[in-house]
């Protein structure tokens, strides 16, 4: 056999060993990785925009507090807890203000949980934007436990009773619940006597900061696509 005829054969075989190798790398671990990928995106997005609309409603309910404190406007529905319920109807007529409240509370804590649960191993676009969403939600729940009742591991119980299945139970089962469960209702007392204290002298600031934490977790949120945007029509 020739020189050149060898090199040639030789060459052909050593171009299909690459070109097959080639082949199982990309099928192994780009389309791996990328199935990887497209899995985490829609696992993301599941959570990130009830996440965020958590987020904001508690946000706003946490201003609307802040906005009576500062105009010394009557905060007695705040200061009511289910100790003084009579029959179903509290929760939703004189005590729907602390109960929506606590809900709002407690519906953030749960969708923490279920972040941290199922999304913990899932990446942003960057590996450090998921890095600074982790530590923007660390900052929210001590934020919340610092100098308070809340404490920080009670804040995520609040959060893993509060869950049903894959999603936090809705309003509706989390009053009917603190109406007819005595270990239930027993359970959140602590989170309404948290809610009591805001009432108190000096909270402007912690609820201050509560909200600016809030803000910050939506904005990570917002800058690192994990909430779709809603376009006018």
């Amino acid at each position: 056999m020739s020189d050149g005829l060898g090199a040639l054969i030789f060459g052909a075989v050593g171009g299909g060993i690459v070109t097959i190798g080639l082949r199982a790398f990309e099928k192994v671990w780009i389309e791996g990785r990328l199935g990887e990928s497209m899995d985490a995106r829609r696992k993301l997005l599941k959570y990130a925009k009830p996440f965020w609309l958590a987020c904001n409603d508690l946000e706003w309910r946490f201003a609307h507090i802040l906005q009576k404190i500062r105009t010394k406007d009557n905060l007695e529905p705040l200061r009511d807890s289910p100790a003084k319920a009579v029959g179903l109807d509290w929760y939703v007529k004189a005590g729907y203000y602390t109960t929506s409240t606590a809900y709002l509370l407690a519906n953030v804590a749960a969708w923490i949980q279920l972040f941290q649960r199922d999304v913990v191993f899932l990446r942003f676009r960057k590996s450090s934007a998921t890095a600074q969403f982790f530590r923007l939600v660390e900052s929210l729940k001590t934020t919340l436990s610092t100098d308070s009742i809340l404490w920080f591991h009670y804040f995520n119980g609040i959060g893993d009773y509060l869950i049903q299945g894959e999603v936090p139970m809705s309003i509706a089962a989390f009053s009917f619940k603190l109406a007819t469960e005595e270990n239930f209702r027993a359970y959140y007392s602590q989170l309404f006597a948290f809610l009591q204290s805001l009432t108190g002298a000096n909270q402007e600031q912690f609820i201050e900061r509560a909200i600016e934490n809030l803000k910050a977790i939506k904005q990570c949120l917002e800058e690192n696509g994990a909430v779709p945007e809603i376009s006018a029509t």
